[in-house]
């Protein structure tokens, strides 16, 4: 008998990292002849999804209403976890414990918790900690995505149920050689001010004034695009940014430019990161709680910014634009890491969270 396991989102129609990841773990369990997986989203108002999912996922959207939309989707789930006698919900970000917490109860489902920041990151809400606080009491395994954020954690809240981390995964590396020649800084991001695209635009300013025939990409749009827009107006380098908006060929992006470049404040994991190493950048980021450090290895493959100091970082940017030696070899390093990453490995872990849940029923 399979195991139905359900993956619940927040809306798959607005092509975030956490639900290309979902998407891309869904779709391998999903091929493997033990698991029946479906890939559910709460808020998507299009029906629409911004990523490709296997074939082998079935992919459901929550009905929504203008009243009262909260309990009607929580009504919704419970109708569909009944229906489809789901075994596991795996809430793709802590706060849609609101929407499984109740239905799960009633139909006798296991719940993962599976968090996408970092104990540092508030996510923008006063209930974050309580909602947190009850997952770790009430849900039958909690996930983070680095080790070191687990035991920032288990340090600061009282854990009872199961916990662990698991790696966000890359998927391909990419063979094409790296581009030498590139004269292009890339960052890619939604615009929130946790992703720190002030900080790029300052740092921007000093790089541009001894190099400036550079350019830097701006990928992704959000809350403060069109602040960081006004901003980059303000500057005497403005023809320097460039802004794309969201993009669907970021690899492509990525393989011609010639620096990936992070002012994250905070990461959960740093999935871009990885992107960028799996397409063989150098890689310059803000030494941030808690994915960079577990990512990079300094000197080596980038350059890890201590303290988010602007003045350093875009002195190290300008040593790597000086110096197509050290460009190379920070490219030809860019996979030692990715070893950790791999896509099979991780789903060996995500397989044994699920099964472990699973000796849990009865």
């Amino acid at each position: 008998m399979k195991m139905k396991v359900c993956f619940l989102c927040g809306d798959l129609s607005r092509g975030g990292g956490t639900d290309r990841i979902a998407g891309l773990i869904s779709g391998k369990l999903a091929k493997k002849q033990e698991y029946e997986v479906f890939l559910v989203d709460v808020a998507n108002k299009t029906g629409e999804v911004y990523f490709d999912i296997s074939p082998e996922v079935n992919v459901v959207h929550l009905r929504g209403y203008k009243r009262l939309d909260l309990i009607c989707k929580v009504f919704s789930l419970y109708k569909f976890l009944k229906k489809e006698k789901i075994d596991i919900v795996v809430n793709v970000d802590i706060m849609l414990f609101v929407y499984s917490i109740i239905p799960s109860i009633f139909c006798g489902v296991k719940i993962v918790s599976w968090e996408q920041f970092n104990y540092y990151n508030d996510i923008g809400s006063r209930h974050t900690r309580y909602i947190r606080q009850l997952c770790l009491k009430y849900t039958d395994y909690y996930v983070n995505l680095t080790s070191q954020d687990m035991e920032t954690f288990k340090r600061n809240f009282k854990v009872k149920a199961p916990i662990t981390y698991i790696y966000n995964p890359v998927s391909q590396c990419s063979e094409s050689e790296y581009n030498i020649n590139s004269k292009t800084i890339i960052t890619a991001g939604n615009f929130y001010k946790s992703k720190g695209y002030d900080h790029c635009v300052r740092v921007g300013e000093a790089v541009f004034k001894k190099h400036p025939d550079w350019k830097w990409l701006f990928c992704g749009d959000g809350e403060e695009y069109e602040r960081i827009i006004e901003q980059v107006a303000r500057t005497d380098c403005s023809e320097n940014f460039v802004f794309a908006g969201r993009v669907r060929n970021l690899d492509e992006l990525m393989k011609a430019s010639a620096i990936y470049v992070s002012c994250s404040l905070c990461e959960g994991f740093g999935l871009v990161l990885l992107e960028a190493q799996q397409n063989k950048l150098p890689v310059v980021s803000f030494d941030v709680p808690f994915g960079p450090s577990e990512i990079i290895l300094d000197n080596i493959n980038g350059f890890l910014i201590k303290d988010c100091n602007e003045k350093e970082m875009s002195e190290k940017i300008c040593e790597l634009i000086e110096s197509s030696e050290l460009r190379a070899k920070f490219s030809d390093n860019s996979h030692c890491q990715l070893h950790k990453f791999e896509i099979n490995d991780i789903i060996k872990k995500w397989e044994y969270v699920l099964k472990s849940v699973m000796s849990m029923k009865g």
